[in-house]
């Protein structure tokens, strides 16, 4: 659950290919795809995070985020189209449109490199959500470039790591016949994920 509210999050700045060459003019002084940004979250609600409280801060790179999304746009090719609804100095309103979902984030400038951004999601199958937090682009990604970092001493990593530690695969994928190496594999790669994430 974690992980899908920062995907949430993301997706604020992380418009799919065919849109990606919008350039709003509030990200003068930021690459709106691109480099390391901090993520404030202000407000959310989310259908079925089962009360889960969102991460109030996460930091993300936008480079592996974007390659993420290029890789998984050639497996599935989505209808999607982005439009600006409107861009000015200060403030831009951009709508995506993605297999009849509509996601619509409304950017508002509030300094160097800082923005306040509400978005929500509307349409045929979209899980109803809304959001209001700061983005502040922090320049280029350091580290290992890992797509999204929390705080480990978060509510929600903490949570997360146990029950990752508490994974046992080899119990777990017993039952899983044939295709036990690939869920044992799969139990590894998520702990992994998930430590990624929270450090």
């Amino acid at each position: 659950m974690v992980r899908a509210i920062a995907a949430l999050a993301v997706a604020c700045l992380a418009l799919p290919a065919p849109a990606q060459d919008l350039n709003p003019k509030v990200f003068r002084d930021a690459p709106m795809q691109k480099g390391q940004w901090r993520i404030d979250v202000l407000e959310m609600k989310a259908e079925g995070s089962g009360g889960a409280a969102a991460p109030r801060q996460m930091t993300v790179c936008m480079d592996s985020v974007m390659e993420m999304a290029r890789q998984r746009e050639q497996n599935r090719q989505p209808q999607c189209s982005s439009r600006l609804v409107s861009d000015t100095a200060d403030e831009a309103v951009v709508e995506t449109s993605c297999d009849g979902q509509v996601f619509r984030s409304a950017i508002r400038r509030e300094g160097a490199r800082a923005f306040l951004v509400e978005a929500a999601t509307s349409g045929k199958g979209a899980t109803p959500f809304t959001m209001k937090a700061r983005y502040t682009y922090e320049g280029a990604c350091k580290g290992d470039g890992a797509a999204v970092t929390l705080d480990k001493s978060s509510p929600q990593c903490r949570q997360a790591l146990a029950q990752v530690a508490a994974m046992d695969p080899a119990k777990a994928c017993a039952s899983a016949g044939a295709q036990r190496k690939t869920c044992e594999e799969q139990m590894r790669n998520s702990r992994a994920d998930v430590e990624a994430m929270c450090r």
